[in-house]
């Protein structure tokens, strides 16, 4: 990650990130989950990240 930018309220409101990551540093055709160390609608923020899910993902460009 490169660059990360809060909006609206914290992270114990359930806060919206925008998360910005250098095109180079992802492989192409790829895919990739993530996880969420706040509230991401799923589950309460406690501090902890929550479980990696295969319903977060994202793929990369080819």
């Amino acid at each position: 990650m490169i660059e990360s930018r809060g909006a609206g309220a914290g992270y114990s409101q359930g806060a919206i990130f925008d998360v910005y990551i250098s095109p180079t540093a992802l492989a192409r055709d790829t895919r990739y989950r993530y996880r969420f160390i706040a509230t991401d609608g799923k589950h309460d923020a406690v501090g902890e990240p929550t479980q990696f899910s295969d319903q977060r993902y994202f793929l990369t460009p080819k």
